[in-house]
Formats: C-alpha cells, structure tokens, sequence
C-alpha cells in the first residue's frame, strides 16, 4: 500500500504496472483528494478496494 500527495509518481508507477503485473496488486492512495475519501476507505479494509490498486489507474 503506498499513501502519497504525488500523484505524479502514482501516474508513472501506473504506467508501469502496464508491463511489470507484480505492480497492479499494489494499492495507491492520496489523502489529500476528497474523492477518494481517504480515512474511510483505510477503515473499511483497503486490501479488498479493487478501484484503488495502481494496475487502474
């Protein structure tokens, strides 16, 4: 699980789950980004949020 504001390395590490499928398994999130609710979704088991693994970004 990474929690990060850099959605710019999030984007880059997005682009290359593309090509290394180890990556996609691996959960990103942004605390600062009110859409993607960042405290409820940790407390509601994040390793079940599909949505939020790098591999759909």
């Amino acid at each position: 699980m990474v929690i990060s504001v850099d959605d710019q390395v999030r984007d880059l590490f997005s682009q290359a789950a593309i090509c290394v499928k180890e990556l996609k398994i691996i959960i990103s999130i942004n605390p600062t980004l009110e859409e993607e609710n960042a405290i409820a979704w940790l407390e509601e088991s994040p390793l079940t949020e599909i949505n939020q693994n790098l591999g759909t970004f």
